[in-house]
């Protein structure tokens, strides 16, 4: 029996198993496959998509102390993306405008009022010092 066929007959018997209910089978189907370099079959990539977007939009089980999932952190960054934009702009307009740098961060702050990147002058400043400084090290690395 060639490897292939191995293979093929233990993902065959995981799936015999998962479909009485043991559930760790669907594991073990995705190891043979990923290990020996094999198509996923339909029943394991459907699953494993499941998992994915379970993982994605919820972060996967709750707990505490937990930041959140991908999807919580790519809303979290987008709010400190937008901060940082009206920020910068706020603050390169202290020439037209006048005012202190703590100007600025109340004038960003009252731009955003209603919009999902909302916060006080306080938070718009953390979120600009917090991207101003990924984009130093950014450049620094390039």
């Amino acid at each position: 029996m060639e490897l292939d066929e191995f293979v093929d007959k233990q993902v065959a018997d995981c799936r015999r198993f998962y479909e009485l209910g043991d559930y760790r089978q669907l594991i073990t189907a995705f190891r043979w496959c990923t290990m020996y370099d094999r198509p996923l079959p339909a029943w394991v990539a459907d699953e494993a998509l499941n998992a994915l977007k379970f993982i994605y939009e919820t972060g996967g089980a709750p707990g505490k102390g937990k930041t959140g999932g991908p999807k919580t952190k790519l809303i979290r960054s987008k709010v400190h993306r937008e901060r940082h934009r009206v920020a910068a702009w706020q603050l390169a307009r202290r020439d037209i405008d006048g005012g202190n740098r703590e100007a600025a961060f109340e004038r960003a702050s009252a731009h955003l009022r209603g919009t999902f990147a909302q916060g006080s002058a306080r938070a718009v400043e953390d979120s600009y010092n917090l991207i101003a400084t990924e984009l130093a090290r950014l450049k620094a690395a390039n």
